[in-house]
């Protein structure tokens, strides 16, 4: 229920969901509401009242990728593209899920180069994630907060902007829609992966990657 909003605190090892003004008028925090704490994981042997646990940090963003292909450059891509998954599937409310994969998407391609053999996948993953944003706020449920997801511990990780929440009454529509999406974006990397030898493997591998976080959608 919505109402479980409020009873956070008392949560299972854990995301976290700063509550912004409704109305989505700004993202200035509203001062009288504490944070939200939002079960990610279930961590059976950690009970921990009145307090965020410290979770394993996720990458915020693409370990240094050049402008030439290269695998550790590659394996950065994939590495990330998972992260990003595994970061919004701890949100425990799913509403929150294809706005969460429009941020942790925007934050990849943020750290790609816009030229060179890479660039491609910048404009895919770039277009994918203003897709996902602006399917999330034409689909805005009115009576849920915006938020920031973040993950506690010592190097805590979060989304880049308040997320905007999906009406419930409209989300296995919105999740159909969103995985098209990411297999638009998927289809680009493909036909992309064409263009030579270099890009033919490496781009199938980030294609794969990308399309590996359409299991978020489906699990909702």
């Amino acid at each position: 229920m919505k109402s479980d909003l409020s009873m956070g605190a008392f949560a299972l090892g854990l995301a976290v969901l700063t509550l912004m003004q409704p109305g989505f008028a700004g993202d200035e925090p509203v001062d009288t509401v504490q944070p939200v704490f939002i079960p990610p994981l279930v961590m059976p042997d950690l009970v921990v009242p009145n307090t965020v646990t410290p979770t394993t940090a996720l990458p915020a963003t693409v370990a240094p990728v050049g402008e030439v292909v290269t695998p550790e450059s590659t394996q950065a891509i994939i590495t990330a593209l998972g992260d990003a998954g595994q970061f919004c599937a701890r949100i425990a409310l799913r509403e929150y899920a294809v706005d969460c994969l429009s941020s942790r998407l925007a934050t990849v391609q943020d750290s790609l180069p816009s030229t060179g053999e890479y660039a491609d996948v910048k404009a895919a993953l770039a277009t994918a994630s203003v897709k996902l944003n602006q399917l999330a706020r034409q689909n805005a449920d009115r009576a849920l907060p915006r938020g920031i997801a973040r993950t506690s511990g010592p190097n805590p990780q979060a989304t880049r902007r308040a997320l905007t929440p999906v009406d419930s009454a409209k989300l296995d529509q919105v999740n159909l829609q969103a995985i098209a999406i990411l297999q638009e974006a998927e289809t680009i990397l493909l036909r992309s992966s064409q263009a030579s030898e270099a890009r033919r493997i490496p781009f199938q591998q980030i294609a794969a990657a990308v399309d590996s976080n359409k299991v978020l959608l489906r699990s909702l």
